[in-house]
């Protein structure tokens, strides 16, 4: 089993058993799905980074999308002390988890819907076609 991911700091909105509860299902989850220790334990400084930085910013109470891509803007810049990893291909996929463990506690806001593209459009057009006007049955 790997190494509890740890976090220190204060929090706003989240309490600090919130977090560490996040943090340690967020271990849990890694596990379960077959990740590397090593991997769960960037994946955890990655998400304590998150957690310190909506903390900083008193947005911690109920985490979106768009704290994650403003988070990752930070990342270029990024001077904090406590910093997780900077590839934005490992804190992607760590922010990816993280917000699928929030989900499920309820502690963040259900991903947005995204606008119908073309194809989906034209998909559906198709398919009410076949339906509506070619008699075409579901089974």
């Amino acid at each position: 089993m790997p190494k509890k991911i740890r976090e220190n700091g204060r929090r706003r909105g989240l309490d600090g058993a919130s977090v560490a509860d996040s943090l340690g299902e967020l271990a849990r989850y890694l596990a379960d799905r077959g990740h590397a220790g090593a991997t769960i334990e960037a994946y955890g400084r990655a998400a304590s980074h998150f957690f310190r930085w909506t903390a900083q910013r008193g947005s911690c109470r109920r985490i979106e999308d768009e704290s994650v891509g403003r988070f990752l803007v930070h990342l270029r810049r990024c001077r904090c002390r406590q910093a997780g990893p900077r590839s934005l291909f490992t804190v992607r996929a760590a922010l990816k988890h993280l917000m699928a463990v929030l989900r499920h506690r309820g502690l963040a806001a259900p991903p947005k819907t995204t606008r119908a593209t073309t194809i989906d459009r034209m998909l559906g057009a198709f398919d009410n076609h076949l339906r509506d006007n070619c008699g075409l049955a579901e089974a």
